[in-house]
Parts: C-alpha cells; structure tokens; sequence
C-alpha cells in the first residue's frame, strides 16, 4: 500500500499536482510507518522531505532528513552481513541521504 501511494504521489508530480502529491508522500510514509516498514520508510520521508523543500518547509525538511537518517542507521546496524552493510550503505540514495 505505501508503495502504490508513493507511486500515486509522483504521477501527480508529473501532472504538475504538488498539493496532492505531498499528500499522497505524507500517506506512504504514515502506511509504512504503521506497517513497520523499515526498508521502505526511509524512502518515503527522503521524498517528503524533497517535496517539502519546494515549500521551503525547513524545519520540516530538517525532521524528516534526521529521520529518515535514523532507520537507515538502524537497518544498517541490524545487517549482521558486513558485505550486504557496505553494499546497503553505498547505495546512491543512501549516500545521498547521509550527504544532507
């Protein structure tokens, strides 16, 4: 479900609907927040925060970095594998997100 919202969120992007698209982002990341979904959460508020940056929400785009920071670093801690970590932590968006 959060990933058909996040998938909803940008089709309204692109069809130039930034209200309902910061919507749809807001729902993805409160579904996954609810589900439990760690691997997908950090997505969701590493796109809100974007989104939010357009409306130059700054406190906001500050919360939503640290937390999506935050379960990075917690599935990262959670790969007992150091192969699969270094892997996790190089991926692009990763690095991107750690950058901000």
């Amino acid at each position: 479900m959060p990933e058909a919202l996040q998938n909803r969120g940008q089709a309204l992007l692109f069809n130039n609907q930034q209200g309902d698209a910061l919507n749809s982002f807001r729902e993805a990341r409160l579904e996954a927040e609810t589900l439990g979904e760690r691997g997908e959460y950090w997505k969701f508020l590493s796109e809100l925060a974007k989104h939010e940056n357009q409306k130059v929400n700054i406190p906001q785009i500050d919360l939503l970095h640290y937390q999506a920071q935050e379960v990075v670093a917690y599935i990262s801690d959670h790969i007992d594998d150091q192969e699969l970590r270094t892997s996790f932590l190089e991926l692009k968006e990763i690095r991107e997100l750690l950058a901000e």
